[in-house]
């Protein structure tokens, strides 16, 4: 008979694998500030990306952090760099002046330093103004975002039953719409 490993430790491992092996980018930005700060876009940062991944134990947290930093800053970082300044340096140096080696750098500065994706830092335009780098987050960080913001919700008891309630509406369609005129325009089934 095989010994089978709990499905916890199964679960663990399978999540480790998915994480260290499919994602290459941190799940928050990373920064040094996170360590003394005052300032509340860089403590919401600091707090997304403690939030991304709950349940996890944290020295085990910082060590695949750890790790996909060292993916993204030892080589897929720089590829998407080099990637987005041959796809929007040249417009960005012709509409705004901006040199290539000014972008390069700054790109090296916001995205690898700080794990801001290249494509997004141009989206944002990060790459003129990267003092602006905390009050944005990048697509690739979102659902980081979205547990922290949820996590700081308070669910009321009126909440939770609206969220429950599974009984038909209370209006029927056809009394809404007598005349049949609009019938895309429907009640939802749940009321809110």
């Amino acid at each position: 008979m095989a010994y089978r490993l709990p499905s916890k430790v199964t679960r663990w491992l399978k999540a480790l694998r998915r994480e260290l092996w499919w994602r290459n980018i941190p799940h928050g930005m990373v920064s040094w500030r996170y360590l003394s700060t005052s300032n509340p876009q860089i403590e919401a940062h600091r707090q997304i990306f403690w939030t991304a991944l709950p349940g996890m134990p944290k020295p085990l947290y910082v060590l695949v952090e750890a790790i996909l930093w060292l993916k993204w800053a030892g080589l897929f970082g720089w590829l998407a760099l080099f990637r987005a300044l041959r796809g929007y340096g040249s417009r960005l140096r012709d509409e705004r002046g901006v040199s290539r080696p000014r972008q390069f750098c700054t790109l090296v500065r916001i995205s690898i330093g700080a794990c801001m994706p290249p494509g997004e830092a141009y989206r944002f335009g990060l790459v003129e103004h990267p003092a602006r780098l905390w009050n944005y987050v990048s697509d690739r960080h979102i659902a980081a975002f979205h547990k922290w913001r949820n996590s700081r919700r308070a669910i009321s008891p009126e909440t939770t039953v609206r969220l429950a309630d599974k009984l038909p509406p209370r209006i029927s369609c056809s009394a809404r719409h007598t005349d049949g005129a609009n019938p895309g325009n429907r009640l939802s089934r749940h009321r809110i």
